[in-house]
C-alpha cells in the first residue's frame, strides 16, 4: 500500500507542475522576444518574472540566477533602471538579500571554501592567492577592450 501511494504522490507533484513549466514556457517566450530585439527594459523584467516563478515554487537556485541577472541588467544603465521601475527593483532586491541568506548552493560553496580556507597554512594561503591572481588575468584581459 505504501508504494501505491509514494507512487500517486508522485503523479500529484507531476500535475503541479504542469501550470508552472506552461508559464515558465510563457515567460522564456517573453525572454528569447526581449533578446531578439535586444530590448533591455524587457529583459530585465523577463528574467525578473522567471526569478519570481521559479521562487514561489521552490527552485531558489534558479531564482538566484534569474534575479541576479535581472539586478546586473537594471543596474548597467540608469534609463533601464528608471524603466524598469522602483517597484521591481525594491522587490528584486528583497529577494536577492533573502536569497543570500538560505541554504542555496552558491551559498554553500562559498561556506565550504570558507571552512577549507581557515585550515591553509601561510604558504597554501600565499600559492591560493597566485592561483586566484592567475585566473584574473583572463578576466582582465576580457575588460580591458571594453569600452568606456
Amino acid at each position: 500500500m505504501n508504494s501505491m501511494f509514494y507512487k500517486v504522490s508522485e503523479l500529484l507533484e507531476f500535475f503541479k507542475k504542469i501550470p508552472m513549466a506552461r508559464k515558465l514556457e510563457k515567460l522564456e517566450s517573453q525572454l528569447f522576444q526581449a533578446q531578439a530585439e535586444r530590448d533591455l527594459v524587457k529583459l530585465s523584467k523577463a528574467y525578473y518574472n522567471i526569478g519570481i516563478t521559479y521562487m514561489k515554487n521552490g527552485d531558489y537556485d534558479r531564482a538566484m540566477v534569474y534575479l541576479s541577472r535581472s539586478d546586473t541588467i537594471f543596474s548597467s544603465d540608469d534609463n533601464v533602471y528608471e524603466a524598469v521601475g522602483e517597484n521591481i527593483i525594491e522587490d528584486c532586491s528583497e529577494r536577492i538579500r533573502k536569497l543570500e541568506n538560505s541554504p542555496i548552493l552558491t551559498n554553500q560553496i562559498i561556506e565550504y571554501i570558507d571552512n577549507l580556507a581557515e585550515n591553509l597554512n601561510d604558504e597554501q594561503i600565499r600559492l591560493w592567492g597566485l592561483m586566484t591572481m592567475a585566473r584574473l588575468v583572463k578576466v582582465f584581459d576580457r575588460l580591458s577592450v571594453l569600452p568606456g
